[in-house]
């Protein structure tokens, strides 16, 4: 069983790019979480978030994420908007998830070692699916 990540969040009352500029001035990133009842907009601390991506291969994580005032939920990192040309994270989105319900993901298909045919015998590989969606529990 995968180790558990918490993730701690205060909730945002301002919206807006420049709110959200002026939030990562000071060391936050603004995120989503979407769930049955609604969406709610939170800001997490960014340097424990990119720490958070950098120990991790995928960014297809189940965090037990922690709202100030609100119940702890577990959530699955949806998507990372990333900075052009540093590649820091600028936003996620993350989707409530329960662990007793099935899910639909994408995963990502990665090839892995050289086809006899194309290294010995001059073939050429089309690698036609990047990923492959699957409906499973969340672990």
């Amino acid at each position: 069983m995968a180790k558990e990540i918490k993730l701690s969040a205060n909730k945002r009352e301002t919206s807006g790019s420049s709110a959200a500029k002026a939030l990562r001035k000071t060391g936050w990133m603004p995120a989503v979480v979407y769930g049955e009842k609604g969406a709610r907009s939170i800001q997490i601390n960014s340097h424990n978030f990119d720490l958070m991506l950098k120990h991790h291969a995928s960014e297809n994580l189940i965090v037990d994420l922690d709202v100030e005032g609100d119940a702890p939920v577990k959530a699955l990192l949806r998507e990372v908007q990333h900075e052009a040309v540093l590649g820091h994270p600028l936003h996620a989105d993350f989707i409530e998830i329960s662990m007793t319900k099935k899910m639909r993901v994408s995963i990502a298909i990665t090839l892995v070692g050289d086809p006899v045919g194309v290294t010995q015998q001059g073939g050429i590989l089309e690698h036609v699916m990047r990923s492959v969606n699957v409906r499973c529990l969340p672990l």
